[in-house]
This record gives C-alpha cells, structure tokens and sequence, in this order.
C-alpha cells in the first residue's frame, strides 16, 4: 500500500513494488528475503521469487516484484 502523503527515502531502505502474488508469504518471511542488508536489489527479487515458488501454494498463479534499495 501507498501513502498520499510523501516520506524521505534514507540509506539501506528498500522499497517493494509487487503483484499480490507476493501475498503467498507472510510479512515476516518477506523481511527476512530482504533483510542482509549486502543483497542487492536483483539478490532480493531472486530471494523473494525462491521463498514463493517454495511454498507451492495451489492458489499462486502470477508473481511481478520489482525492488529498489537506496544507496
């Protein structure tokens, strides 16, 4: 979800642009594909496709995740 009301970006923060195919995991297991703070952005993407695809949920038909991290 986005806010209306604009906030400051700082360093190491990561920002998540998805499908809600990403919903096939919880909060918690989507921190953890992001939180080594030396993944890179592709690193991340590929952490958060690999943590999807294993949950191998009946439901999950689509998957767009495009990730930012502010250097």
């Amino acid at each position: 979800d986005c806010t209306v009301k604009p906030f400051a970006l700082q360093k190491d923060d990561v920002l998540i642009a998805s499908t809600d195919g990403v919903r096939s995991i919880s909060s918690s297991l989507l921190v953890g594909c992001i939180q080594d703070t030396s993944k890179t952005a592709n690193k991340m993407v590929a952490s958060i496709t690999k943590r999807i695809e294993t949950t191998k949920s009946p439901t999950q038909d689509n998957l767009a995740v495009c990730v930012a991290k502010i250097l």
